[in-house]
């Protein structure tokens, strides 16, 4: 800002116009007076327009450049444009700008080394010559071209600079974003390994103890179905933890909505009536997260109904497309007295926390004589 405030203060000094006066000190001319004020208008301007060479540094770049050839206030404001222009854009911005710029300080230089009095010049207060200061001093036209290559080489290796020093600042930021990706993968697999030691090892021992006694099913007429049951869901439980931890490791394979009546069937143990209905529109067509929710949700309503209503039948229903969403409803009577079943009351709030993640609502309470859980998850459709 200092530097534009400045420039154009002295060229406005050393041009014609600022140079018009008679020996009281006024200006020989109403157009001279004029032009002086408009010169230091300008060059005001141009002061308060390089805050913004940041965020528009074309801008900047063209207003100083058309101020520096019309106005005769000096190719600062254009030179401090292209620096920031160079820094920040790519492409026919630059050069637009590098143009404007160029010519910006060919016109100034030229004028002010070849079409100015020596008292009017910047350039040729620094030449040797005998001449006076009414008379034009010779400017050599190799400092002519050393003026105009400085007055673009230094504001274009400000820029590169600028920019290569703008990507290493954007690569370490890349990179540290990185290494905090890295080390959360490496913490997720981590608790993934230690959970699969804990629990893995756990449900397989139960698995096995199940096992072992559904084989002496003799001695147990009466619970061998229960055995059973208990050996199939720590098997299925087993494979419900290696999932569990693929999505925490980040391996988790997708979901399809045509494998719902499978899995619903793989969920249901001996012993649970479930009346299932599936109507889906381009199953095949959902999004990994939407199938996944729909399929999570679905397992918990039926593990609730299982304990907290066993032997009553669950009437399951699934619906749904692109565009309309999907409905499930899962409603069973509600048990003449509620079982004693073990479990940490976050079921429903485990579906709820699902439904709302990808942008549902789910419902779930008494009604009447029935427990009803019912969602609506959106399925957008893609363009």
């Amino acid at each position: 800002m200092v530097l534009v405030l400045l420039g154009g203060l002295m060229e406005t000094f050393y041009s014609p116009t600022g140079q018009s006066t008679d020996e009281g000190g006024g200006f020989t001319s109403t157009g001279a007076a004029w032009m002086s004020v408009g010169s230091l208008a300008a060059a005001l301007a141009l002061a308060v327009l390089v805050i913004w060479r940041r965020d528009r540094p074309l801008l900047v770049t063209l207003a100083g450049a058309a101020a520096g050839a019309l106005l005769q206030v000096g190719p600062v404001a254009a030179m401090i444009g292209l620096a920031s222009l160079i820094a920040r854009r790519r492409g026919g911005q630059v050069v637009v700008g590098a143009v404007a710029a160029a010519a910006a300080v060919l016109v100034s230089t030229i004028t002010d080394a070849y079409f100015s009095a020596r008292s009017e010049s910047i350039i040729q207060q620094f030449v040797v010559s005998e001449a006076g200061p009414a008379e034009r001093a010779e400017v050599p036209v190799a400092v002519a071209v050393i003026i105009v290559l400085l007055s673009l080489g230094v504001p274009t290796a400000i820029g590169i600079l600028q920019r290569v020093r703008g990507s290493e600042a954007a690569a370490r930021q890349s990179r540290d974003v990185l290494d905090v990706e890295l080390a959360r993968s490496r913490e997720r697999e981590e608790i993934a390994r230690e959970i699969h030691d804990v629990l893995g090892s756990r449900l397989s021992l139960l698995s096995i103890k199940a096992g072992a006694i559904e084989v002496r099913e003799e001695e147990y007429p009466k619970i061998a179905g229960e055995i059973a049951d208990i050996r199939w869901i720590a098997s299925q439980s087993l494979d419900d933890l290696r999932s569990l931890l693929g999505v925490v490791k980040g391996e988790s394979r997708p979901v399809s909505l045509t494998e719902l009546r499978r899995i619903v069937e793989e969920s249901v143990v001996e012993g649970q009536p479930v009346g299932l209905s599936i109507y889906l529109n381009e199953a095949e067509q959902a999004p990994d997260r939407l199938a996944r929710a729909v399929v999570r949700v679905v397992q918990e309503a039926i593990t609730n109904a299982r304990k907290h209503a066993p032997g009553q039948f669950l009437t399951l229903s699934v619906s749904g497309g692109p565009g309309e969403g999907i409905e499930i409803l899962a409603v069973n009577p509600l048990p003449e007295r509620a079982a004693d079943a073990p479990g940490t009351g976050r079921g429903l709030e485990g579906m709820r926390e699902r439904t709302r993640m990808v942008g549902g609502e789910l419902q779930a309470g008494a009604v009447g004589e029935t427990f009803r859980i019912a969602a609506r998850l959106p399925w957008p459709v893609q363009s």
